[in-house]
């Protein structure tokens, strides 16, 4: 009896380890150009999962939704799944390629390296089940932001009902507050502004604008109110920030003029933090607020790391290619970091810019680069670098040394013996 039930429990454990290995998604392993040879034959999409090792939500992600017995049936099915560290030099690469910025992120690609859908952030089950079906039916990226960020617009009035809809979604909340506001209470009004001014600093500047209005002159210009001001307003062309610096007799005694160049210096500075440039309101409202910087030399000083991280992305979205290299071949280099900084923008002047001194300069940077830190990927830019600026031998000697890295360590060479052969094969 005692033999039958351990043959028994042998059976049960055996089958609930065979069951657990089946509970995931397979993730293929072998060389990016086994992968693609694959994903050829089999005519399928290749699925990569861009990672990080410190990314949390990747984590999650892999414990409870890779792991997911719907999402393993669908995944492994449908797609050849491929994981990959974005830090390590492979990941690098593709990391490049592929311009991912953001993880996790999930890539549905072709045999031939084409995106045909890409998606970032943490999924739910459900989400992600979705978004495998979407990539299967070919759905670009475009039509997929339109489609799951439509919402249902409903008529409300009911006080309640938008504060309601407010704590779930202030977004959709916003026109029935705006609509609203002389109903709503000075309390609430505040609350729901603080609250929300990082996620939302256009909308929530306009309700303090919204909400000023019912004020009288004396209460705007009390302590209380600019305080509130200068905590929360993001919009350096508010007409409450003209009226604090056009009626300095109105300001309360202990509200000096640095005092006022200090709210004027706070809203500039969240203003520009805040700006993410993804749409024309914010490359407008950008170029406004240089144009008001010209009247406040001093706060250009003051504020200069932050124009220097605001300026990157604008040119970036702009495509002004020559004054993004400007911005770190003049006195603002001093705020590249280290190796992977020196590694990242290099990379994108190989992408983008086609001005000799820059080039050069950029050579210069990974030269020493790889001196002091010689690694795989770091090679990878420098031998493109040089292969554009017509240095071909030169190009693949530093290619094949990072190439030679990467087999000591047992890694796969593949995407750096492809770009070798198209540099050897370039006139």
């Amino acid at each position: 009896m005692q033999c039958i039930k351990s043959i028994i429990v042998i059976f049960l454990v055996f089958n609930y380890v065979s069951l657990s290995a089946q509970n995931s998604i397979n993730f293929e392993k072998g060389t990016w150009t086994e992968i693609k040879q694959k994903a050829k034959k089999e005519k399928k999409f290749i699925f990569l999962d861009c990672y990080t090792s410190w990314c949390k939500p990747c984590k999650v992600m892999e414990k409870e939704v890779f792991a997911n017995d719907s999402i393993a049936k669908f995944y492994n099915q449908n797609f050849i799944c491929v994981k990959q560290d974005m830090e390590n030099n492979v990941g690098s690469i593709l990391g490049k390629q592929y311009e991912i910025g953001l993880y996790p992120t999930f890539l549905f690609i072709d045999a031939n390296d084409s995106i045909h859908y890409r998606t970032e952030g943490y999924k739910s089950v459900q989400e992600f089940l979705i978004i495998g079906k979407k990539a299967l039916k070919k759905e670009n990226d475009k039509e997929a932001k339109v489609s799951s960020t439509k919402k249902e617009q409903i008529a409300i009035t009911d006080i309640n009902e938008i504060k309601n809809l407010a704590k779930k979604d202030f977004l959709q909340a916003y026109p029935y507050i705006c609509e609203n506001i002389d109903l709503l209470d000075e309390d609430y009004i505040q609350k729901i502004i603080s609250e929300n001014w990082y996620n939302y600093p256009m909308e929530t500047s306009n309700l303090i604008e919204f909400y000023y209005k019912r004020l009288s002159i004396e209460n705007i210009f009390s302590d209380k109110y600019i305080n509130f001001l200068a905590l929360n307003l993001c919009n350096s062309d508010s007409h409450l920030l003209y009226l604090l610096i056009n009626n300095p007799k109105l300001l309360p005694k202990k509200c000096t003029k640095d005092s006022v160049m200090l709210i004027i210096e706070k809203v500039l500075r969240r203003e520009i933090n805040l700006m993410n440039f993804n749409n024309d309101a914010d490359l407008v409202s950008y170029r406004k607020l240089n144009k008001i910087l010209l009247k406040y030399p001093l706060l250009v000083s003051k504020l200069s790391f932050n124009l220097f991280m605001a300026d990157q992305k604008y040119y970036k979205i702009t495509k002004e290619w020559d004054n993004y290299a400007l911005l770190y071949t003049t006195e603002r280099e001093k705020y590249i970091k280290d190796e992977y900084q020196y590694n990242e923008i290099s990379w994108l002047f190989y992408q983008y810019v086609n001005n000799q001194i820059y080039l050069q300069k950029s050579i210069e940077w990974m030269q020493k680069v790889v001196l002091s830190k010689p690694q795989a990927d770091y090679y990878f830019t420098l031998a493109n670098l040089l292969a554009k600026v017509g240095k071909k031998e030169e190009a693949i000697k530093v290619l094949t040394n990072g190439i030679n890295l990467m087999k000591t360590a047992n890694e796969d060479t593949s995407l750096y013996e492809e770009t070798l052969a198209k540099i050897k094969n370039s006139k």
